[in-house]
C-alpha cells in the first residue's frame, strides 16, 4: 500500500512539472504573439514611435534577448502569413526586420554578434536593415563584415555598406571604398564618394577626382564626390576642379547645373580658404 502512495506521488509530481512547463510554454508563446501581432500592426501604419517607447519601458536585458532570439530563429517566421513580396512562399522576413530595427534603437552592444551573423540572411531587406543597424550602432567589431557587405554580389547590401563604413568612421576602410568608386551600381559609387568624405583621408584625392572626370553615368555621384574633396579638405584638389569646371557641368541636365555649380563654387572656395602646405 505504501508503495502504491509513493508511485502515486511521484506520478502526480510529474504531471505537475508537466503542467507548469506547458503552462510556461504557453504563457511564452502568447508573450511572442502579443510582440508579434503589435509589431505587424506597427508595421502597416509605417510608425514606430510608439514601439519604442513600449519597448523601452519593458525590461532593456529582457527585450534585447527577446529580439536577438527572433533574429535567430527562423520558426518565428510563420507567425505571419505570407502577404508580403518581399519574402519566399509561406514565411516573411517582416519580423526579422522589425527586430533588427528595435535592436538597432535601442543601441545594445550585445546586439553587434547576432546582427553580424545576420548579414549572411537569405533576403535582402533583413540584409539591408542589418548593415544600416551596423552602422548606427558604430562597434568597430562590424568593420571586417561590412568590408565583407561591399563586395556583396547584391547591389543594394553594397549601397548601405558603404554608408554604414562611412558612419563607422574607421579609416581601415577608406581603401575598400575607393575600390567601391569603380562599383558597376553608380549608387553604390555615390555612397562610397559620401562616405569617404566623411573619413576625410587624404587617400581618396586622386580616386575621388579621377571618378569625377571618368565617371560619365553619375551626375548626382559627381556631386558627392566634390563635397567629399571639400570636406577632406586638401589644396591638391583647387586647381584640378578649376580646370575642369566648364568640362564637369558641360552637358548637365539643366535642372540640376545650378546645382552643381553651387557645391563646385562652395568646393572652391572652401579649399581655397584653406593655409597653403594643406595637402
Amino acid at each position: 500500500m505504501e508503495r502504491h502512495t509513493k508511485q502515486a506521488i511521484i506520478i502526480s509530481v510529474v504531471i505537475l512539472l508537466v503542467l507548469c512547463l506547458g503552462i510556461g510554454i504557453a504563457i511564452k508563446h502568447q508573450e511572442i504573439k502579443w510582440w508579434y501581432w503589435w509589431w505587424e500592426f506597427k508595421c502597416k501604419e509605417r510608425s514606430f514611435k510608439e514601439g519604442e517607447a513600449l519597448i523601452h519601458e519593458y525590461k532593456q536585458e529582457k527585450a534585447v534577448s527577446f529580439l536577438i532570439r527572433i533574429l535567430r530563429d527562423r520558426s518565428f517566421d510563420k507567425y505571419r502569413p505570407d502577404i508580403s513580396p518581399l519574402s519566399s512562399p509561406g514565411r516573411s522576413p517582416l519580423l526579422r526586420v522589425q527586430a533588427v530595427h528595435s535592436l538597432q534603437k535601442l543601441g545594445d552592444v550585445r546586439a553587434v554578434e547576432p546582427l553580424i551573423a545576420a548579414l549572411k540572411d537569405a533576403n535582402k531587406v533583413v540584409r539591408w536593415s542589418v548593415v544600416a543597424a551596423l552602422g548606427e550602432l558604430g562597434d568597430r567589431r562590424a568593420l571586417e563584415p561590412l568590408i565583407m557587405a561591399l563586395k556583396h554580389t547584391e547591389w543594394g547590401t553594397r549601397y548601405f555598406a558603404a554608408w554604414a563604413l562611412g558612419e563607422l568612421g574607421d579609416i581601415r576602410a577608406v581603401e575598400p571604398l575607393i575600390a567601391a568608386l569603380k562599383d558597376s551600381n553608380v549608387d553604390v559609387r555615390c555612397y562610397a564618394a559620401e562616405a569617404l568624405g566623411k573619413l576625410g583621408d587624404r587617400r581618396a584625392v586622386g580616386p575621388l577626382l579621377k571618378a569625377i572626370k571618368e565617371d560619365k553615368d553619375s551626375q548626382f555621384g559627381h556631386c558627392e564626390a566634390v563635397i567629399a574633396l571639400g570636406q577632406i579638405g586638401d589644396r591638391r584638389a583647387l586647381e584640378p576642379l578649376k580646370k575642369e569646371w566648364k568640362e564637369l557641368i558641360k552637358g548637365l541636365d539643366p535642372n540640376i547645373r545650378y546645382d552643381y555649380e553651387s557645391v563646385l563654387r562652395d568646393c572652391i572656395r572652401k579649399l581655397e580658404s584653406l593655409p597653403e602646405g594643406s595637402e
